[in-house]
C-alpha cells in the first residue's frame, strides 16, 4: 500500500442534529506497514493440519484510504471503542491488535481495558465480556510510524464461537488515548457500520456518532488474532447418464467465502479459493460450485481444492468424490424352456462394480448375478426383470421372457397280486397328463406302451418289480414301479399245542403252527377264537373255551388245507381265606378251618405248632401251638384232575405261658375266698370276695409289665376290652396282702 501520509483535522465536540460528538486529534500518521501476505501457503495438492495457523484479520485496515486518531476517555469524549466482526463457523480468537497512543501530552502511563463481547442482535456488546485483558498506554509517538503505534493483546485463555462478537477498548481515565481508525471523511467504513462508541455507559452505533460534521462511517483498526480450520467438502447429486449437466454445490468451511477473512473474497474474487478437477482431463476451472457435462456414461472422480488465503497466513485442503454413473440395461438370456421340476439358469452381461437386483413371477428376487431358478413350476413363467446398480445409480429394467412345460405325473400305479403261480394278473397305471405316452420295463426285457395289461398263467418267472413313467411331447416323469408277488400253493401247516391237550382254568394257552414263510396264518376255535399269528397264545378262563382248534395258511390269494388240534380247559378249585384266632398261648389247642368244594381236596401246611387232627369235610384241623413267637398256616385245594387253587396264609401270634406265681409277698388263700368270672372272657371280669376288703387292683402281662391300677370297690367290673388275647395276671390287694388271680382275655 506504501506509504501514507494523513493529515488529521481537530474537530470540536459540536452537537449535530440528534448525533453525539467525539474528538479527534490532529496528527499526522505514517503507513509504514509492509503489504501483508500470508506466510503459510502449502503447495498445490498438500493437505492441511488441523488448523490454517494463527492470522490477524486485517480487514479495516485494508479498507483504509487514510488514518486518523479519535480520542478515548473518560471526560470529553466516548470511554470506548469496538469494532464487530462475524464468525461464519468456530472462529477460536486469541487477542488482538490495534494502534494507539498516550496523547495528553504527559508521561503518564494510560490502563486500557480490552475486552472480546458476544455481539447482540444489533451488533453492539452484549452484557459482560467473554475474555479480558488490560495494557497500558504511553505517549510513545514514534514518529506517527504506525508500526511504532501497534499494540497486542493476548487473552489469558483462547475463546472458540460460532456467534458474532464484539472487541473492544475501555478506559476510565480522563488521560487522553489517541486510538487509530480511517477515514471517516471519504466514509472508509462503506456504511457497514461496524464500530461502536459508548457515551455515558450507552453504546452508540457508528452512524450515531458525528465527528465534528461527519458521522462516524469509518472502523477502528481494532484486528483480531484467530485460528480456525479449512475444510474442503461438496455435493454429488444424481448419476452420470452422458451428456448429463451436472451442478456439485460446494459445502466447504464457510470462511473462504467470508470477505472478513479471506482476501479472495475481500476482492470480490471468492470462486479463485475453488479449484476443480472434474476428472475427465477437461481441465481445472475455478467457481465457487462446480458444474460440468460428462461426454461418456462412466463413473469419474471429481476433486476440490480449497485455497484459503488470509490476511498473514493461508492452507489448502482438498477433497475427492465419486461422480456415480448409471448403467445401461444389461443383455439377459437363460437356458429354457425347461420342464417343471428341473432348474433354469439365468444369464445377465458381467459389468464391473455393479449390483444385482432380479425380481419375477411368484414373488421371486435375487441378488446375484447369474441365479439358478430351481424346482421350477408353472407358477413361474413370465417375464423376469433386472436393475443393475451402481452406487444408488440403478439402471432400467432389462426384461426376459422364462417358459416352462409342465411335466407330466403318474396318478396311479398298481398290480392285483399277490398271486399264487397258475392265476392271471392286471397291471393298470392312469394319469391326468394330456397327450401321454406310457413306458413300461419289467423282468425278463419286458416292455409295454399302454396303460395297462394282463399276465395270465402265471409261474414264478415273472415275479419282480415293474418300471412305469410317462411322458410327452417336451417332458418325461419320474419312474415309478410296483412289485409282482408270485406264491406257490402253500403247504398244509403241523399244529401242535405246547401245554398238551388239556390245561387248568387261569393258565396260558400256547399254541403251535409249523410256520410258513410269507404265508398268512388263520386260526380259528372256540367262543371266537381267531388269530393270523404263527404261534398264537390266549388265557384259558372258562371251561367254554375247551374244543377243536384249527388253522391254515394264506399266501396272496392262496391257501392250504385246515388242520386241527383238541384242547380241554379244566376247572381250577377255589381256594377260601383261612379263619380262627389269631393270637395263641403255648401248648394251646386252637381249631381253624378254610371252607372247600366237595369235590376238592386240600393240603395244610403249619409253622410253628403241630397239627393234630383234620377234617376232611369240613376243612377244618386243630393245631397245638408251640413255643412263643410267630406261627403261620397255610391251605391250598386241588380237585381230582390234578389243578390246584390258590394258597392262602394265616400269621397266629403264639403267647408265652404265665410264670408260676411269686408268693413272697402274696397271701395264700383259700380258692373260695375270691371268685373271678366269667374267666376267660372277651369284655369284663367280676371279682366275688366277701370276706375280703379288697382296696386296690393291677394288671399284669406273662412279661411281668404292669398294664392297669386303679382303686377298687365292691360289685365293680374290671373291663377288659382293651386288651389283646392271652394270659394276664391279676393281683388284689387288702390289708393282708395281695391275692394273685390267672385271667384269660379272648378275642
Amino acid at each position: 500500500m506504501g506509504y501514507k501520509i494523513i493529515m488529521f483535522l481537530f474537530c470540536l465536540c459540536l452537537s449535530l442534529g440528534l448525533s453525539a460528538q467525539i474528538q479527534t486529534n490532529p496528527i499526522q500518521i505514517i503507513d509504514d506497514l509492509q503489504v501483508q501476505s500470508p506466510s503459510f501457503f502449502p503447495q498445490q495438492g498438500s493437505a492441511k493440519g488441523a488448523s490454517c495457523g494463527v492470522d490477524t484479520l486485517y480487514y479495516p485496515y485494508y479498507k483504509s484510504t487514510a488514518f486518523y486518531a479519535v480520542s478515548l476517555n473518560a471526560s470529553t469524549s466516548g470511554d470506548a471503542f469496538a469494532q464487530w466482526y462475524p464468525a461464519p463457523q468456530p472462529i477460536t480468537i486469541k487477542g488482538f491488535d490495534f494502534f494507539a497512543y498516550q496523547s495528553d501530552g504527559t508521561n503518564a502511563g494510560v490502563t486500557i481495558t480490552c475486552n472480546l463481547y458476544i455481539a447482540q442482535g444489533d451488533s453492539l456488546p452484549m452484557a459482560n465480556p467473554v475474555r479480558t485483558a488490560t495494557i497500558t498506554i504511553d505517549s510513545t509517538f514514534g514518529g506517527g510510524l504506525l508500526s511504532s503505534l501497534r499494540k497486542h493483546i493476548s487473552f489469558a485463555n483462547d475463546i472458540t464461537l460460532s456467534v458474532p462478537y464484539v472487541i473492544t477498548l475501555e478506559t476510565q481515565s480522563s488521560v487522553n488515548v489517541s486510538v487509530i481508525c480511517n477515514n471517516y471523511v471519504a466514509g472508509d467504513g462503506r456504511a457497514e457500520w461496524l464500530s461502536h462508541v459508548r457515551l455515558q455507559n450507552n453504546w452508540r452505533h457508528g452512524y450515531q456518532i458525528n465527528i465534528g460534521s461527519y458521522p462516524l462511517n469509518a472502523d477502528f483498526i481494532l484486528m483480531p488474532n484467530v485460528a480456525y480450520n479449512v475444510t474442503a467438502d461438496f455435493t454429488v447429486f444424481g448419476c452420470n447418464e452422458g451428456s448429463t449437466p451436472f451442478t456439485f454445490p460446494s459445502n466447504s468451511s464457510a470462511v473462504l467465502q467470508n470477505r472478513f477473512y479471506n482476501r479472495y473474497t475481500y476482492y470480490g474474487l471468492p470462486q479463485y479459493g475453488f479449484q476443480w478437477d472434474y476428472g475427465d482431463t477437461s481441465g481445472m476451472p475455478y467457481a465457487i460450485n462446480g458444474a460440468h457435462v460428462y461426454k461418456n456414461r462412466m463413473p469419474y472422480m471429481v476433486t476440490l481444492r480449497d485455497t484459503m488465503y488470509g490476511w498473514t497466513t493461508g492452507c489448502v485442503d482438498y477433497i475427492t468424490k465419486e461422480v456415480p454413473y448409471r448403467p445401461l440395461p444389461p443383455g439377459l438370456m437363460n437356458d429354457g424352456p425347461k420342464c417343471s421340476g428341473d432348474s433354469i439358469q439365468f444369464m445377465s452381461d458381467s459389468v464391473a462394480n455393479v449390483s444385482y437386483k432380479w425380481t419375477g413371477p411368484d414373488s421371486f428376487s435375487s441378488t446375484i448375478q447369474n441365479p439358478i431358478l430351481r424346482n421350477i413350476d408353472t407358477s413361474m413363467i413370465g417375464n423376469y426383470s433386472l436393475k443393475i446398480s451402481y452406487k444408488n445409480c440403478v439402471s432400467d429394467n432389462a426384461v426376459m421372457k422364462v417358459s416352462v412345460n409342465q411335466t407330466p405325473t403318474i396318478q396311479s400305479l398298481s398290480n392285483d397280486g399277490p398271486k399264487c403261480v397258475g392265476d392271471s394278473v392286471v397291471f393298470s397305471a392312469s394319469s391326468l397328463s394330456p397327450n401321454i405316452t406310457y413306458r413300461w420295463k419289467g423282468p425278463n426285457g419286458f416292455q409295454d406302451s399302454s396303460n395297462g395289461f394282463t399276465f395270465y398263467s402265471l409261474d414264478t418267472m415273472d415275479v419282480g418289480t415293474y418300471y412305469m413313467y410317462v411322458e410327452d411331447a417336451h417332458c418325461v416323469s419320474e419312474q415309478d414301479s410296483t412289485i409282482l408277488y408270485t406264491y406257490p400253493p402253500p403247504i398244509t401247516p403241523v399244529l401242535s399245542s405246547l401245554v398238551g391237550d388239556s390245561i387248568c382254568s387261569g393258565d396260558s394257552v400256547y399254541l403251535k403252527g409249523k410256520s410258513v414263510v410269507g404265508a398268512v396264518f388263520d386260526w380259528q376255535g372256540p367262543l371266537g377264537f381267531t388269530s393270523p399269528d404263527a404261534y398264537p397264545s390266549f388265557t384259558a378262563t372258562d371251561t367254554n373255551q375247551s374244543g377243536w382248534y384249527a388253522t391254515r395258511v394264506v399266501i396272496g390269494s392262496c391257501a392250504s388245507d385246515w388242520d386241527s388240534v383238541h384242547l380241554s380247559i379244566i376247572r381250577t378249585p377255589l381256594t377260601l381265606p383261612i379263619s380262627g384266632n389269631d393270637t395263641s398261648t403255648e401248648k394251646l389247642i386252637k381249631t381253624y378251618s378254610s371252607a372247600k368244594d366237595y369235590r376238592d381236596g386240600f393240603l395244610w401246611t403249619c409253622i410253628g405248632g403241630t397239627i393234630l387232627s383234620m377234617d376232611s369235610i369240613s376243612g377244618s384241623i386243630e393245631v397245638e401251638w408251640g413255643k412263643p413267637g410267630q406261627g403261620s398256616l397255610s391251605v391250598f385245594s386241588m380237585n381230582p384232575q390234578g389243578c390246584f387253587g390258590q394258597t392262602e396264609h394265616y400269621q397266629v401270634e403264639i403267647l408265652a405261658e404265665p410264670p408260676p406265681p411269686d408268693n413272697t409277698g402274696f397271701v395264700t388263700v383259700n380258692s373260695d375266698l375270691i371268685q373271678v368270672y366269667p374267666n376267660p372272657s372277651s369284655s369284663q371280669i367280676f371279682i366275688d370276695a366277701p370276706e375280703l376288703t379288697i382296696s386296690s387292683y393291677a394288671l399284669y402281662n406273662m412279661t411281668g409289665q404292669k398294664l392297669q391300677e386303679n382303686t377298687f370297690e365292691s360289685d365293680q367290673s374290671i373291663d377288659l376290652t382293651h386288651l389283646a388275647p392271652g394270659v394276664y395276671t391279676l393281683l388284689l390287694k387288702d390289708q393282708n396282702g395281695v391275692y394273685p388271680v390267672r385271667i384269660e382275655k379272648t378275642p
